[in-house]
């Protein structure tokens, strides 16, 4: 069992190419989404479980904000944005750990509008915990997770957190954890995570292979108790930008690894 098994950007990059496998509600996006890519409203929807339901009364915030909202069944949410260039968006639930998601320009563009949140039930982290990295979820310090897009990319993309104590490990072939900074081959679900995070904001710088750029944050913030979760965006030379409804480049069966 693993957190990081089907993260929900790979599912939603994954419609083009395997839409038996994907909730299907996930393959269509509401008409007016284009009207949320950008602007001070923030619209989405949070998300949790297997197979990534709706989450009802969810409370969700932006930091530093002073607007909370509470999902209905369908879990929707709209906040009116305080910081419209990098709003930091948490949700909480009670019997599941605290998520804070980055909701970049970049980000809002690549999910076309229709944003959305992945949170998760403290029994379901606990056991991950032990079962990916062999010790119990610590409540005093957070967890940063950052996910690579577009879904095959990043192989050798490398991360670095600057906080004292942080742990970082990478998901390869099978989910299988290891230590380590560096997306190995081949890039598996593109995330570098970063443990017993002491609270704080600390800086992140991303490397990316030669003839490949990763954009994201700069800067990421660690709650205690809380997992935070960043999007990184990476383009090819030669190349333009996808969107989580693009599917893989034209000419392309999918992705694939330098």
């Amino acid at each position: 069992m693993t957190r990081q098994a089907a993260p929900l950007l790979c599912l939603l990059a994954a419609a083009l190419l395997g839409a038996d496998e994907v909730p299907p509600d996930e393959l269509s996006f509401p008409e007016d989404a284009a009207l949320y890519k950008t602007g001070p409203v923030l619209r989405g929807t949070i998300r949790h479980g297997e197979g990534l339901l709706p989450m009802e009364g969810a409370r969700v915030r932006e930091l530093g904000g002073s607007e909370a909202a509470t999902t209905g069944a369908d879990g929707v949410f709209k906040l009116t944005l305080k910081d419209e260039a990098t709003p930091t968006i948490l949700v909480q639930r009670a019997g599941h750990i605290d998520a804070i998601q980055i909701a970049s320009a970049m980000s809002r563009l690549y999910f076309d509008g229709e944003f959305k949140i992945e949170v998760f039930s403290r029994a379901d982290e606990e056991e991950a915990e032990r079962e990916d990295f062999g010790d119990g979820w610590d409540t005093t310090t957070g967890r940063i997770l950052l996910n690579f897009q577009p879904l095959g990319y990043p192989t050798g993309v490398r991360a670095v957190l600057d906080a004292p104590s942080a742990q970082s490990w990478v998901y390869g072939e099978g989910d299988a954890v290891t230590r380590g900074d560096t997306i190995p081959t081949p890039p598996g679900p593109g995330e570098i995570v970063f443990r017993k995070v002491p609270p704080g904001t600390w800086p992140v710088s991303i490397t990316a292979p030669e003839g490949m750029t990763c954009s994201g944050p700069d800067r990421l913030p660690a709650v205690a108790d809380t997992n935070t979760r960043a999007y990184y965006f990476c383009v090819r030379d030669g190349e333009e930008p996808q969107t989580a409804t693009m599917g893989p480049p034209v000419g392309k069966q999918a992705p694939q690894a330098p």
